[in-house]
């Protein structure tokens, strides 16, 4: 059978993966592929809500007084009882000339003006005469440089395209008006010459916030509060200050409430009543003379934040907990539309911010899955590893156990042979009585490391459980002190004892014999020659406690929190003695058992005591027991 492909193999390519640089590399690629997906990604709907809502915030700028308004309101028709005819349109436009307004701008066709044909003709001189301009809603067509001329009578009467830009299919399909347009394939839309006969600013370019888009050069509007506004009823009898119109822009057209039509959506009004259509007009201009539309930042500086925002989203999602992560996405998103609220208020700056929140979303969704994968992978390898180390711990215990076992049986008869030959003293020499007794002590050892090693595996399967009885802890205390008196006298140490007159507790006396053996043994093992070991007894305030003092070599401070530890043995002690490391394991596993203490004071080179704290009644006690080290 062929062999795959290196290429081809997990555990290759698992290496491969898990490098430093590939990773960043493939995070690297992934983030400018969402990028250059989003940047191509048509998001105005997203934008266009957030660039609405950070518009109802804003506070509304001021108007520049250049503009007013005169609408053929609700006070207009209830005054009149009808819509302004041609003859009534005459004398308004008489009038406001007569208060040397700077341009008279009407946005209604002169022809809707209901009236004879003298007074439309009449209506058409005054018109021409007042060089009144009418601002069509409409755009050439492509190709033509200017508006077809208005039907006879008014043909004469200047016209100008003054579109009202409706965001539908191209920016956002709400029908919202956001944006006006300065010129059209090079043609200048009425706005922008109305504003230029007051800023002198002639060429578009020299307009903040200026974007391309179908054919036309635009820009984005912040509408004003409000305008002067005067009733079309008022003017038509002169009822106002004329002072208020010189050397401004009059915008006349309907701005009545019954008038649905002429209303339409804006960011910053109501969406069911909006503004009226001589009102955004209004806005245009204004916004145009004092120069004030929203700056846009470059589509570069947009790419360069999606790419960062991105990346950083990758590390977050496989570096940090996936609550944590789905919270840091809340904070990124939350932080990235402050900081577009805080630049549009601060230097009405517009900042697009859709791309960047997708880049945050899609790539936390995208990674989220990856993670999850490596996760539920590394899951069933532990399992895998689990099972199996449970298998060889399961095989390792019951190969220990039944080693250990068969081993005690021909120890046991190892120690009967030497004990039995040792009661020949009269017929061995010096040399084989030493070495019997060394069979006798190394015999002593094995048994107690099989013992040691049997307490082990009992612990690792739990199958430890305490025999409770009520036995005298002195008297306990004194047999183990009895069997290891021989052990003293071969370094000639004095055991010396101090017990007060104690009640009986429950115990298992088996258990803490191993636990007392162990501690005063090692007393002996590790002081030296003609020294003193104390063992202690006393009640305080509830508790034993037993207290087993040498005068050995000590224990060294830094290694004092681990002599508890399974198979830790001190460095000063590992040539001094044998052992197996187990005894103080053991030993404080069985104290807890007892729901009991077990600590350790020591100074190198002058001993240690050890001490055990023993409930007289187990139930007060904290059923964890403790360690203090």
């Amino acid at each position: 059978m062929k062999a795959r492909p290196f290429w081809l193999t997990s555990n290759w390519w698992d290496k491969w993966l898990e490098r430093r640089p590939v990773r960043w590399s493939l995070r690297l690629i992934f983030a400018i592929l969402i990028t250059g997906l989003l940047s191509q990604i048509k998001l105005d709907p997203l934008e266009f809500m957030l660039f609405d809502w950070r518009a109802s915030i804003a506070h509304a700028p001021a108007s520049s007084n250049k503009i007013v308004v005169v609408g053929v309101d609700d006070k207009t028709l209830q005054t009149l009882g009808h819509n302004p005819t041609a003859q009534e349109l005459t004398t308004v436009l008489e009038v406001l000339h007569g208060a040397e307004p700077r341009f008279l701008v009407s946005m209604v066709r002169p022809s809707e003006f209901l009236g004879t044909v003298s007074d439309l003709q009449q209506l058409a001189v005054t018109a021409q005469a007042v060089a009144m301009i009418y601002a069509e809603n409409d755009l050439p067509a492509p190709g033509q440089h200017k508006l077809d001329p208005l039907a006879p009578p008014f043909s004469n009467v200047r016209i100008e395209a003054a579109p009202i830009t409706r965001d539908h299919s191209f920016f956002d399909p709400r029908g919202v008006t956001r944006r006006v347009i300065l010129n059209y394939e090079g043609m200048p839309t009425l706005p922008l010459q109305l504003a230029e006969s007051y800023n002198g600013l002639s060429n578009p370019s020299q307009y903040h916030g200026i974007f391309r888009a179908l054919n036309a050069d635009q820009v984005y509007v912040r509408y004003k509060s409000s305008f002067p506004t005067l009733s079309f009823s008022d003017v038509l009898t002169a009822k106002f200050n004329p002072a208020i119109l010189k050397d401004t822009t009059v915008l006349i057209g309907r701005n009545s409430s019954n008038m649905a039509y002429t209303f339409m959506s804006t960011p910053n009004s109501d969406r069911r009543a909006g503004k009226s259509l001589l009102e955004i007009q209004a806005s245009y201009i204004d916004d145009l003379i004092t120069n004030s539309s929203p700056l846009l930042t470059a589509p570069w500086v947009t790419a360069l934040l999606t790419f960062l925002l991105s990346m950083l989203t990758m590390w977050t999602v496989m570096r940090v907990r996936p609550a944590t992560g789905l919270m840091g996405l809340f904070v990124a998103v939350f932080s990235v539309v402050l900081m577009s609220l805080a630049l549009d208020l601060g230097f009405h700056l517009f900042f697009p911010i859709a791309s960047p929140v997708f880049g945050i979303i899609v790539c936390y969704y995208f990674v989220l899955p990856y993670r999850l994968i490596l996760e539920n992978r590394k899951s069933w390898e532990y399992f895998e590893k689990n099972r199996l180390l449970t298998q060889v711990e399961e095989l390792k215990s019951n190969f220990i156990r039944l080693m250990s076992h068969d081993l005690k049986t021909p120890i046991a008869r190892i120690q009967a042979m030497a004990e039995i030959v040792l009661q020949e003293n009269d017929r061995l020499s010096d040399a084989q009585k030493n070495a019997l007794e060394n069979i006798t002590a190394s015999s002593e050892e094995l048994s107690q490391f099989i013992a040691s090693i049997l307490n082990l595996s009992r612990i690792q399967s739990k199958k430890v459980k305490l025999q409770v009885k009520t036995r005298d802890i002195t008297q306990l205390l004194q047999k183990v002190i009895r069997g290891t008196e021989h052990l003293a006298k071969r370094k000639n140490i004095e055991i010396v004892t101090e017990f007060e007159p104690l009640f009986s507790l429950k115990m298992d006396e088996d258990l803490m014999r191993q636990v007392f053996s162990n501690l005063i043994e090692n007393a002996v093992k590790y002081s030296g020659e003609n020294t003193r070991v104390k063992v202690s007894a006393k009640e305080i305030g509830g508790h034993i406690q037993v207290q087993i003092a040498d005068q050995g070599i000590g224990i060294p401070n830094e290694e004092l929190p681990f002599v508890f530890e399974k198979f830790y043995r001190a460095q000063n002690a590992e040539y001094e003695n044998t052992g197996t490391g187990l005894g103080l394991y053991l030993a404080r596993y069985f104290v807890q058992l007892h729901k009991g203490g077990i600590r350790v004071e020591s100074e190198t080179n002058k001993g240690s005591v050890f001490t055990v704290d023993l409930p007289l009644d187990m139930e007060d006690m904290d059923s964890q027991g403790a360690v203090h080290v």
